[in-house]
């Protein structure tokens, strides 16, 4: 049997647990107790069963840590604490999130070949009773920080079977939450000082914040161009990753309207969110630097960098430059070995 060891506070990790434990995996997430969970998995109502980490065995152990607004290194440094670990994979993150995960492994020392990015969070739902599992991302964006082994490839396939492995430059460019998220933290800043249960994806999604996020998204497929990566849209994403969901549309606002695991989404009541300061001082902040140093203009980033900033009462954009410099180093190295090839 495969162990799972869950390092994170995030809800979605959570239900990542869940839904590979009512796949046959032996799950213990950190901090949550062990015991049976009632379930609705993807249709099927079942119970699944949490165990404890001091039950993990220790072989074929897999391990999920979240770089999306949480301290990565922290969750690394605690799950290997627990033991030995043959796969270890990064949730979220994006251009931040992936310089952040070449350094976790300088400092720890840990082998790079068994380190699966992955670009977003892969499995959602809804924390109500029975917990429902409902959401999947197929074909999702990820990538190794080194070649792997056969043996570590088929751990991760048998993890995370609908991952897309790419370059780590196109990871890296590639968040779906950088896109969907911050935009309406802004324009809707009325709506969280008002402190109502608006919907994040409807009452906040309209069309003047669909007309900015396809700016905005225009913005980033031209510096993945500058930097030799092909990325998918923001629409494209979306059809791919909920290819089985349903999702409809003929443009970004129907798209994200009707979504069916978009509806229940609440809006922050809050801009001490990672909707808003991660996405913003993790992806654009340091697409923008990375924009400034190969020569892309990036108006409709800057401006959320700077609105961001002020609405989060913080500076966003402290780390934006050395990330931005990691980051164009490492596109760099992939284009240097591409040609090699």
């Amino acid at each position: 049997m495969t162990d799972v060891l869950i390092v994170s506070t995030e809800l979605n990790s959570y239900f990542a647990g869940l839904v590979l434990a009512g796949r046959g995996f032996r799950v213990a997430i950190a901090g949550r107790p062990a015991g049976t969970v009632e379930v609705d998995h993807f249709g099927r109502r079942c119970d699944v069963e949490l165990v404890e980490v001091a039950d993990l065995d220790g072989s074929n152990r897999v391990a999920m840590v979240a770089a999306e607004g949480e301290d990565l290194y922290a969750g690394v440094t605690q799950v290997l604490a627990a033991g030995p670990v043959d796969l270890l994979l990064i949730v979220g993150g994006g251009t931040a999130g992936v310089v952040d995960s070449y350094d976790v492994v300088r400092r720890t020392g840990f082998d790079p070949a068994k380190v699966l990015v992955v670009s977003a969070f892969i499995w959602g739902g809804q924390p109500v009773e029975p917990v429902l599992l409902n959401s999947e991302k197929l074909g999702l964006l990820s990538g190794y920080l080194a070649e792997p082994t056969a043996a570590t490839a088929a751990l991760g396939e048998a993890v995370v079977p609908t991952a897309r492995i790419v370059d780590m430059a196109t990871v890296g460019l590639a968040s779906l939450n950088a896109m969907v998220h911050p935009v309406p933290m802004i324009l809707g800043a009325t709506e969280i000082d008002r402190g109502l249960p608006s919907r994040f994806f409807i009452d906040t999604f309209g069309s003047g914040v669909s007309h900015v996020v396809a700016h905005l998204d225009a913005e980033r497929l031209e510096l993945g161009r500058a930097l030799g990566c092909e990325l998918p849209s923001f629409t494209d994403m979306l059809d791919t990753y909920y290819a089985d969901e349903g999702i409809t549309g003929v443009d970004i606002q129907e798209r994200v309207n009707t979504f069916r695991a978009y509806q229940k989404a609440i809006i922050p009541h809050t801009f001490a969110h990672r909707y808003l300061t991660h996405e913003v001082a993790g992806n654009l902040a340091p697409m923008a630097r990375l924009g400034a140093l190969v020569g892309v203009q990036t108006p409709v980033m800057d401006a959320l960098v700077v609105l961001g900033g002020l609405l989060a009462g913080t500076d966003l954009t402290s780390r934006a430059d050395a990330v931005a410099a990691e980051f164009l180093q490492l596109s760099r190295r992939r284009a240097e070995s591409t040609a090699e090839v």
